[in-house]
């Protein structure tokens, strides 16, 4: 939830920039009024550049977003697409930044932080199950980026090993 209302601050003070309204409180010591930004005024994508990604394809993360180059939009349409970005789980940070080009329009770089990539998975203390049964479920995880969805799902099929044998409060 915090980081949803950061993006969607930095979106109203790049937004505020762009459009001169003042922005030196951050080099100040006061704190900064918020710019409103026009929810319905359109915006020029004229690019997009996403850095920080290293096993996630550019393409892929632009898809999720759903704006390409040269498309007008809405600043709810941007924050649909952040959210879209986030949801695909792979990211610990999407950072939106949008500067003007030189020939009109805007510039949209992504700042993502991917999560981890699972190496290993090691099991202390099992005594129902051996160790390699209740790391099977993360054998499919293994050398790719950390998911919470992915992690939920194989913790669940673990909790549901122990649910079948009886052991219905067993909690990984």
């Amino acid at each position: 939830m915090s980081d949803r209302i950061l993006l969607t601050g930095m979106l109203a003070m790049t937004l505020g920039v762009l459009h001169g309204l003042p922005a030196r409180a951050a080099a100040e010591d006061k704190p900064a009024e918020a710019p409103q930004a026009d929810e319905q005024q359109k915006i020029r994508i004229v690019s997009i550049e996403v850095r920080g990604n290293k096993q996630v394809p550019k393409a892929e993360i632009v898809g999720a977003l759903g704006i390409h180059e040269g498309q007008e939009i809405q600043l709810a349409d941007l924050q649909a697409g952040l959210k879209r970005v986030a949801e695909l789980g792979t990211f610990s940070a999407v950072v939106p930044t949008l500067v003007p080009a030189q020939l009109g329009g805007l510039v949209l770089t992504l700042q993502v932080t991917e999560n981890p990539v699972l190496r290993l998975v090691r099991i202390d203390g099992a005594q129902h199950f051996k160790p390699d049964q209740l790391t099977r479920p993360f054998e499919p995880l293994r050398g790719k980026i950390l998911s919470a969805q992915n992690v939920k799902k194989a913790i669940d099929e673990i909790e549901e090993r122990y649910a079948k044998d009886g052991l219905i409060l067993a909690r990984i």
